[in-house]
This record gives C-alpha cells, structure tokens and sequence, in this order.
C-alpha cells in the first residue's frame, strides 16, 4: 500500500531549484482504489524557453496561489526536483497550449511512499510542492513531505461537534463511526485544505507549516456521501464547492461556513465539480453519474449549460 511518485520525461534532467522548507511559520488567510496511486502532474506543457533557470509551472490554472509568499530554503530539499514557480491564480490564459501525446506520460519513478492503507485522494501543495496531501479509505488525512519523505502530519477522522449536525448524519455514525474520503484539496494559496466525506462532512483545516494543522470548520454538506469539494473564487471571496449523492452542488463561505448557493437539477448523484472562468465569467462545471454535465454561473437560476457525456 503505496504512493508512486513520477515525473513527466520532459523532466527526467530538468534544472536544480531551491526548495521551500515544510516548516514554514503560520500562514494568514488570503481573499484571493487500489493501494499504489501514482501521482502525476497535472496539464503537462511543454517548457518555456524564455527562462530555463527554473521549471515552468504545470498546475492547474484553478489551483495555483493567487498571493506568493515567504518561505525559508531547507538544505535537504534543494536537491528534489520538483517545480514551485508560482503563477497568479487570476487572469490565467487558457491559450497556446500545445497538444499532449503519450509522451507527456509520466516516465521516471522518483520515490515510494508506505501509506499503510488504500488511497483515494492527493493533492500537491500549490507553493510548497514538496508536500503531498493525502486521504484514505479509512479516513485518515496525512501530510508528507518528499524531501525526507517524512510523514509531517496525521488526522484521524473524527467529528468535531456531533451535536450540531442533522439528526440523519448523528444516526448513521452512531451505527458506524467511520468514513472514507473521496476528496482532498488544497486551497489556491495552501493555507487551507478541504476534506470530503462519504457522510454527510466536510471539514476545512488551516496549515501553519510543519505538523501544524488546525481545525477550521466542519460543514453538514451533504445527505449522504459528498463527493467532491473545490476552492473557488466568485466576487474575490474565497468559496468552497461541493457536491454529493443528494444530486446538489453547495457554495460555502470559507470563513464563516455560511451556505452561499444551492444548485438543483441533476437527476444523478452529483460526482464532480469543477470551478472555472473565462474572462470576468466565473462558473462551475457539474458531472453527474448518469452522464449528464451541467453549468452554473454563481446565482440561484439553475443551470445555464447542459450536455449529455458520451458515455455514463
């Protein structure tokens, strides 16, 4: 039960960049199944030649910081070759990205990591790319840091204030008191990270660096399993969105936890959610698991676009 990591072969020999160190001083808030899992980069691109002293950045638009900050450099990272340009996290372009082939695969396994149990989510640290955030089908979240390969932190699930939740989600973990997770995620910035349960929860916890991880809100999403959350940013405020198996999509403030928007019309469980803009349009992208994809700007209209996916 292991983590494979692998880089792309345009970074089999890519050049020596300074590493941040994982153990950072706190960070403020910014508006801005099987056993092995191999972590790939996502969107691979193809360098830029403009300035070959560092990597050019391959994360996606919706999941790069919007405000860089400080770190101190850690000796025993700078070798690990891992990119951290950061780009802005507004005004992304979409545009002149050249076509992928099976060469942009991953080729080269750098590293294994001993998990212990089956993972069904990772995301890596939108600044601090040498941290992994990792959750697993026994609810366990897991913070490693590939420079020592070091487990830095570990949560265990657990609710928080069970007495404020709705008398169906009290019930069913009086019956059984586990829950696995379909989804860890970073927010744009990684001073936060949110926790998607197959009950009922999320969870928002804040990063201060090193094993220092605190709770910051425990939501009762979802009847049933929510099955996606992501970080979005409509009006500059920082919202997280979910999705579950009660065929809706929820807008939360990440602050206050306050329910912001309810979007209803999938017939399905809802599985994904995607946030995106283009130019000053801000909305999100739905897949249910009858095929259906749908469309929603940040208003309580319904859904503005509609397909039907090729296959269910």
């Amino acid at each position: 039960m292991s983590i494979v990591i692998v880089f792309a072969g345009w970074m089999a020999n890519p050049p020596t960049v300074s590493h941040p160190s994982a153990s950072a001083g706190p960070l403020g808030f910014n508006s801005p199944n099987n056993s092995g899992i191999t972590a790939m980069q996502k969107r691979p691109r193809t360098p830029p030649t403009n300035n070959p002293a560092v990597d050019y950045q391959t994360a996606d638009s919706e999941h790069v910081l919007k405000r860089t900050r400080a770190f101190g450099i850690s000796d025993e990272v700078n070798h690990m070759r891992v990119n951290i340009l950061p780009v802005g996290y507004s005004g992304q372009s979409h545009h002149g990205q050249s076509s992928y082939s099976s060469d942009d695969l991953p080729k080269t396994v750098v590293m294994t990591l001993n998990q212990g149990s089956v993972v069904k989510s990772m995301d890596f640290h939108p600044v601090q790319q040498i941290l992994l955030l990792v959750g697993t089908n026994t609810g366990d979240i897991m913070i490693w840091e590939l420079g020592s390969r070091e487990k830095l932190a570990h949560k265990n699930f657990k609710v928080w204030d069970l007495s404020v939740f709705s008398t169906p989600l009290q019930a069913a973990l009086t019956s059984d008191y586990t829950a696995l997770i379909n989804r860890v995620t970073w927010s744009p910035d990684g001073t936060l990270f949110g926790v998607a349960y197959s009950k009922h929860i999320v969870q928002i916890y804040s990063y201060h660096g090193g094993d220092d991880v605190r709770n910051h809100l425990e939501i009762d999403a979802h009847v049933g399993s929510v099955n996606d959350l992501a970080f979005s940013y409509p009006n500059k405020q920082l919202c997280i969105v979910t999705c579950g198996d009660d065929r809706l999509i929820k807008v939360w403030n990440a602050v206050t936890g306050f329910e912001q928007y309810t979007f209803k019309g999938h017939e399905a469980p809802v599985y994904s959610v995607c946030p995106h803009f283009k130019e000053t349009v801000q909305f999100i992208f739905s897949t249910a698991t009858d095929g259906k994809i749908k469309a929603w700007l940040y208003d309580n209209m319904g859904s503005r676009v509609d397909y039907d996916a090729p296959g269910h």
